[in-house]
C-alpha cells in the first residue's frame, strides 16, 4: 500500500499557508472541511497499522494467538488442591496446583486412585452443582437473592465406581477431596451414583 502521508502533509501545510496569507479575508470554511477529512484520513491510517501489527503477533506450537491463549488462562483460577487417595488400604493425600473445575479436581483424584482399573471400566464425573441457605427477598418492584453462609455441593459419579472393592472409603476420599475448591468450603459434599450421561459444560 502506497504511504501518502507525505502527500497528506504538504496538503496541510498549504492549506494552513493559503489561511494565514490574509488575515482580514474571510476564511473558506472548505477549508476546515478539507482539514479535518485530511487528519481523519491520517488517523485511520495509524489505527490499521496498529491494528494490523496487533494481529501479526505470534502463536503458540497449537496456532492460537498468544493473545488468546493468555487471556485463557488468567480467566482460569489455579488453586492449591490437596487430593485424597488410597494406597494399600491407608488414606493418603497429595497437594496438586489445579484449575479449581471440578471435573480437573476429579480427574486428579481418579488418576491417584488408580479408580478405573479398580473398577475396570471408566468412572465418570456426570455433574456437579453447588446450592446454599440463602434466601429471595421480594419487593413490588425487585427481587434481590442473599447469598447463604453454608454451601453444600452435589456430585453425581458413574455407577461403575460401585464395582470398586474399597468404593466406600474412595468416596470419602473423593468428597474430601472436592470439599474445597473455587475459594469455597463446603460445609457438605454429597455424593450420588448415576448412568453414563455426562452433564454438558461440567467445567
Amino acid at each position: 500500500m502506497p504511504d501518502n502521508s507525505d502527500n497528506i502533509e504538504e496538503k496541510l501545510e498549504k492549506l494552513r499557508q493559503e489561511s494565514l496569507q490574509d488575515p482580514k479575508k474571510p476564511k473558506n470554511p472548505l477549508i476546515y472541511i478539507a482539514i479535518a477529512v485530511c487528519a481523519v484520513v491520517v488517523l485511520a491510517g495509524i489505527s490499521l497499522a496498529v491494528v494490523l501489527t496487533m494481529q501479526s503477533g505470534q502463536t503458540d506450537d497449537g496456532g492460537q494467538s498468544t493473545l488468546a491463549s493468555y487471556d485463557e488462562d488468567i480467566a482460569l483460577l489455579y488453586e492449591d488442591i490437596t487430593v485424597y487417595y488410597l494406597e494399600n488400604g491407608e488414606e493418603k493425600s497429595e497437594i496438586k496446583h489445579l484449575p479449581s473445575t471440578p471435573q480437573d479436581i476429579f480427574n486428579a483424584w481418579a488418576e491417584l486412585n488408580n479408580i478405573d482399573e479398580k473398577a475396570g471400566e471408566k468412572v465418570e464425573l456426570l455433574s456437579a452443582s453447588v446450592s446454599d441457605n440463602g434466601w429471595e427477598e421480594t419487593t413490588d418492584s425487585t427481587a434481590v437473592y442473599h447469598t447463604g453462609t453454608e454451601f453444600t455441593l452435589t456430585l453425581m459419579v458413574s455407577d461403575s465406581m460401585l464395582k470398586c472393592d474399597d468404593s466406600d472409603a474412595l468416596a470419602e476420599t473423593l468428597k474430601k477431596t472436592m470439599s474445597t475448591s473455587g475459594g469455597i468450603t463446603y460445609n457438605k459434599v454429597s455424593l450420588l451414583f448415576g448412568g453414563t450421561v455426562k452433564q454438558p459444560n461440567l467445567k
